[in-house]
């Protein structure tokens, strides 16, 4: 299975702003010293030497994750944020490279929510327009109307869909089934299990990897607790994705309940033996470097309380795992 970021931040897009650009800029001014540039070899020990955050971005597109599968001809995404524009250029650019991997014929999205977060980027979607392919949407809830405001008119002026004349693809809706059913979309096997709010979390199973996708899921004590049910869901997964948090320790508080913070993020992880924990759905508030102080405190926990055997990761747009 093959996991790739389009979109990590939660609520609203991010972009670095000026002063943001100019920090970084005066942080590494301030850490070249006469002996760092003598040589090319010397500069790159010292750009090597610096913290990660001043190179690049976890980036600012709202939620959307392409799962890749063995099969080619379909395509599984998690969210719809504006991430989902990205990958729809991406698209455009693997249907004109050399190995002819052009259009999936299938395209399945699933929906954990249907906040604006997670379906403002289906405006911008390419494949819609295109009447030989099929897009099926997988909702949480049949109840909520987050998607149908999207997928009719006025659409944004500048997105796909208003300069191609609307939908021209096959749309199919079909609401997911909760208590531990499964249904099998884009290659790979989905169990849902519904939660507080709406919300679902995802366990995904493609031939023998496993990843949990419980993003805005409202996670909680109970989630800790050794019932069948929990062991049936979280167990056995190689890789988990879970909301992050500004601060050290900080819980944001919804009207679906708690969400994760890093570190009960690291305490779920190793409660359930999960080796790879990613960290995603970041606030528009939250920068690069405290993204980075973020990791580094949940990984100085983990190291403490599980011995070092969770890999602590933070999402960023275009970030690429195999599982």
């Amino acid at each position: 299975m093959r996991v790739r970021f389009w979109g990590v931040r939660g609520s609203v897009p991010a972009s670095l702003s000026p002063a943001q650009v100019k920090e970084r800029i005066s942080a590494v001014v301030q850490r070249i010293a006469p002996q760092d540039l003598v040589s090319a070899d010397s500069r790159e020990r010292f750009l090597a030497r610096l913290p990660g955050w001043l190179f690049g971005t976890a980036g600012g597109h709202t939620s959307c994750i392409e799962i890749g599968t063995e099969n080619r001809k379909t395509c599984l995404l998690l969210n719809a944020g504006t991430g989902l524009g990205a990958f729809s250029r991406e698209l455009e650019r693997r249907a004109s490279s050399a190995d002819g991997s052009g259009f999936p014929e299938e395209v399945h999205i699933l929906l954990p929510e249907e906040t604006p977060e997670c379906t403002q980027g289906i405006p911008f979607f390419f494949p819609l327009t295109r009447p030989e392919t099929q897009v099926f949407f997988l909702r949480a809830a049949d109840h909520a109307d987050g998607l149908e405001n999207v997928l009719r008119p006025p659409f944004p002026g500048d997105s796909v869909l208003a300069r191609n004349s609307g939908i021209s693809a096959r749309v199919f809706q079909q609401t997911l089934p909760g208590n531990g059913s499964s249904v099998y979309a884009g290659g790979a096997e989905i169990v849902c299990r519904h939660r507080a709010g709406n919300a679902c979390a995802f366990r995904i199973t493609a031939g023998d990897s496993v990843l949990l996708y419980c993003a805005g899921a409202g996670l909680s004590a109970p989630d800790l607790e050794d019932t069948e049910e929990n062991r049936t869901f979280f167990g056995g997964a190689d890789a988990v994705i879970l909301d992050t948090a500004c601060a050290y320790g900080e819980k944001r508080q919804t009207e679906s309940g708690e969400k994760s913070g890093s570190l009960f993020a690291v305490d779920f992880a190793g409660r359930w033996d999960i080796r790879r924990l990613i960290l995603f759905r970041h606030s528009p508030v939250c920068t690069d470097k405290t993204l980075h102080t973020v990791r580094q405190t949940a990984e100085a926990y983990q190291n403490y309380a599980f011995g070092g055997r969770i890999t602590v990761s933070v999402a960023a747009e275009e970030q690429e795992w195999i599982l």
